[in-house]
């Protein structure tokens, strides 16, 4: 499954990522499609993975409705290079290159990091030009899955 960034406050050092495919709030662009359950993107497209890194950090104090839509992941995200989805076995694979990347404490990001799903609010400012590959642990919606 793909997700997007969709905006970074720059005050805050904050992006919001997600979708919109069945609760975020946020139309997708034309010809975005996002498809939580049984993913929206071929398994050998190369997209970059989002990363994550929890480090509990405080939610900030920026002005939105925070709600099971948009939560907030208590942490950092960033991008890795373009990957087909298809190289993956399993999520264990996937995290384990989030890791070699960028170190020890970072894993792939999921639907539900921001404590619900569709989308959420990290520290990062993550390329906004294509769409990243995330991971949804309770569909089969991930081209490692398949």
């Amino acid at each position: 499954m793909t997700w997007k960034k969709y905006t970074h406050l720059e005050p805050f050092g904050v992006d919001l990522v997600g979708c919109s495919g069945g609760g975020g709030g946020v139309p997708e662009p034309p010809g975005m499609i996002c498809n939580a359950y049984s993913g929206d993107t071929n398994c050998d497209t190369s997209l970059p993975i989002l990363c994550v890194k929890y480090d509990d950090s405080p939610q900030p104090t920026i002005p939105v409705t925070w709600n099971y839509s948009f939560g907030w992941n208590r942490g950092h995200i960033r991008l890795t290079s373009s990957v087909r989805g298809s190289v993956f076995r399993d999520l264990s694979e996937v995290n384990e290159f989030c890791g070699v990347i960028f170190g020890n404490g970072w894993r792939t990001a999921t639907f539900h990091d921001g404590g619900g799903g569709w989308n959420y609010y990290s520290y990062g400012n993550i390329s906004s030009d294509k769409r990243f590959w995330v991971h949804v642990n309770d569909q089969d919606a991930n081209c490692w899955n398949r």
